[in-house]
């Protein structure tokens, strides 16, 4: 059993410890909005850890959770010194996830900040180009019932190396958030044969755009 001056001294650490988690945060505050200004209500935003300016590997390590905009778009953040890569995504509104290859856009504007001991305010993130959502439903091509577990790959027409891997619920249903650029896509599943959609034709969803696809996938 801790004694009073023990329990005391717990406690001290314990403040301590939480006066200097809060002191090494840092407040980052700022907005995200499409090309033409609009704010983004349904947007989330990260930091990620850049390289140091003297190029000693990267600054902050902690792990940097999607966090929510308000519905004016603003966002507020807090992260430790350091400098970062903001960016968003807005994956409801067609705004894809950029952590893939398959969504890099150049014309997405995700500033790299140097955050120090105050606070930064009015940084503007500016999502890309418009996507689309993309809904799929993958059946038995013989008894049309649903094919749960099965790994649906959206891989960017002639660059095979820029792809996502999604997969199917118990029912059979997928949904993805698509950049607008030429995809291909094809579904695998343990005991059926490799089926592109569309016979491996490219498909391009338009921005805004809500595209449904059946597959059908045969018995090996």
């Amino acid at each position: 059993m801790l004694t009073m001056m023990q329990f005391a001294f717990v406690a001290l650490i314990a403040i301590s410890c939480t006066l200097y988690e809060a002191v090494g945060q840092v407040s980052v505050n700022g907005v995200i909005v499409d090309s033409t200004g609009r704010p983004m209500a349904h947007a989330f935003v990260e930091a990620i850890p850049r390289a140091s300016n003297g190029g000693k590997g990267t600054v902050g390590s902690r792990l940097n959770p999607w966090s929510p905009a308000d519905a004016q778009g603003r966002f507020t953040i807090s992260v430790p010194p350091g400098r970062y890569k903001i960016r968003a995504k807005d994956e409801a509104d067609g705004y894809p996830d950029p952590v893939y290859w398959l969504n890099a856009d150049p014309t997405a504007v995700f500033p790299e900040i140097t955050v120090e001991q105050e606070s930064i305010s009015d940084v503007r993130v500016v999502l890309g180009k418009k996507g689309g959502i993309l809904e799929g439903s993958l059946r038995d091509s013989a008894t049309q019932l649903p094919i749960p577990k099965a790994k649906i790959t959206i891989r960017e027409a002639g660059k095979p190396e820029a792809f996502v891997e999604v997969f199917t619920d118990g029912a059979g249903n997928f949904e993805y958030t698509v950049p607008s650029k030429p995809i291909q896509i094809v579904a695998t599943a343990s005991g059926y044969s490799p089926t592109y959609y569309g016979n491996g034709a490219a498909l391009i969803l338009s921005g805004g755009e809500h595209r449904a696809v059946t597959i059908e996938l045969s018995r090996e």
